[in-house]
């Protein structure tokens, strides 16, 4: 049981650094015209309306610049 608990730990560990830059891919998935930019269709209603304070120019899309933007500001408050 511990040598379980030892590898899980080890995982997060390793895996930790990794899911740091991961939003990027995220960020790609969800794009699935490969545009740059998270629109309504592509994110679904409920999450674009949760995502909507990201839009900061107000266009109705979430470019990557403004994703970018959005995680370095919550990183520096975490």
């Amino acid at each position: 049981m511990k040598t379980k608990a030892v590898i899980a730990v080890a995982a997060l560990v390793i895996a930790g650094p990794a899911a740091a830059g991961s939003d990027g891919a995220w960020f790609e998935k969800m794009d699935e015209n490969a545009d740059g930019f998270l629109s309504t269709a592509e994110l679904g209603e409920e999450k674009a309306k949760k995502m909507s304070k990201l839009d900061t120019d107000n266009d109705g899309q979430i470019s990557r610049a403004e994703y970018d933007e959005y995680k370095a500001n919550k990183r520096k408050k975490s």
